[in-house]
């Protein structure tokens, strides 16, 4: 007399940008009040509890301890540019490899700290063997106006273990020609929530030489 009335999951409906947290699934249920041949009605006690939820945690690759370690690991260059020429026009790209060495990284993200001269453009993804959206931001570096800060962080926030993926972040020339260095210099740190120890491979650095304009002025 009594059946299973609504049935639904607490699901999106798309691909879910959370592979950490334990995916929810909720149930209710109700009874439909139809008499039977006797005209009895079925009814459910007032402290009946009609719904719950089940919580189900993704599988993760952790080892026997269920501690996830990972190993990110980073590298770049400058994509074949042999200079920073100081001109509005003129665009930098760097060719940045991400690696996980080690097991599951939580939120993983990559810092740049370089020269102001320059100007952050953006990010986007060449190549990898793990789904990749990365979304990035400037920062300001209060107290260092030679130094400025941008990071991006990644959907899904989670990186298996293997991962590898190339990156293209650019760069704008943003001073002309008033820049007294001969190099721009170039930081560039990976980290994640569950990476406390930072290691050599976490950092790479590197410095392109600055191409002045020169002015010619020829007499006949």
């Amino acid at each position: 007399m009594s059946d299973f009335q609504n049935l639904f999951l607490n699901w999106p409906q798309v691909c879910l940008d959370d592979s950490i947290s334990p995916v929810v699934l909720r149930t209710k249920f109700s009874v439909q009040e139809q008499p039977d041949n006797s005209n009895l009605r079925p009814i459910l006690h007032p402290e009946t509890k009609t719904s719950t939820d089940i919580e189900v945690p993704f599988q993760k690759d952790c080892g026997q301890d269920g501690i996830c370690v990972p190993d990110l690991s980073v590298s770049f260059n400058f994509s074949g540019s042999k200079g920073l020429k100081l001109s509005p026009n003129f665009i930098l790209n760097l060719t940045v490899k991400l690696e996980n060495l080690g097991e599951l990284a939580y939120e993983p993200a990559i810092s740049f700290y370089y020269s102001s001269v320059m100007s952050f453009q953006g990010a986007s993804l060449l190549q990898s063997n793990w789904p990749l959206f990365p979304a990035c931001q400037m920062h300001g570096l209060p107290g260092n106006a030679s130094v400025r800060h941008s990071s991006c962080r990644f959907r899904p926030p989670a990186l298996k273990a293997g991962t590898q993926a190339f990156l293209r972040v650019s760069f704008r020339s943003s001073r002309g020609d008033a820049w007294p260095d001969k190099f721009v210099y170039f930081t560039i740190r990976a980290h994640s929530l569950n990476e406390s120890n930072v290691k050599e491979n976490n950092e790479a650095t590197g410095r392109l030489p600055v191409l002045h304009p020169v002015n010619v002025i020829v007499k006949e």
